[in-house]
């Protein structure tokens, strides 16, 4: 019972720091991976880290005015648009490429496509 109780306070503890709502006083990853609960899992030799993330939105100091907030969201928008229209541009090219090469010709009764192009396999039946 003893061992229940203490399991699951320090998960109950984990549970809240890693759900806090204000990020500054979030648990860390690090913090959490050295956290009690999951000592067990914790191997620092094996765990990647990387840069801090930067959590203030320059962006919100702009939006001011109903006009700002206006045009920051057209301008995401904008871009997002953009950014669709290049990967769908990229993928029709990739598709007519791959329409465009040349695919091996089967020799009628061998299973394995021909070496030559149609024009050289011609060349050697007139000869």
């Amino acid at each position: 019972w003893y061992q229940r109780r203490v399991h699951g306070a320090t998960a109950l503890d984990l549970m809240k720091r890693m759900l806090a709502i204000c990020p500054t006083k979030r648990i860390t990853i690090e913090g959490a991976l050295a956290h009690p609960w999951l000592e067990a899992l914790h191997k620092p030799d094996e765990e990647p880290s990387c840069p801090t993330f930067e959590i203030a939105f320059e962006f919100e100091k702009a939006i001011k005015t109903e006009f700002g907030l206006r045009h920051m969201m057209y301008e995401e928008l904008w871009n997002f648009h953009n950014t669709q229209h290049a990967k769908t541009v990229a993928r029709r090219e990739k598709k007519v490429k791959q329409n465009r090469t040349p695919k091996s010709r089967a020799e009628p009764g061998s299973g394995k496509g021909s070496t030559l192009s149609p024009r050289t396999a011609g060349a050697d039946k007139s000869e």
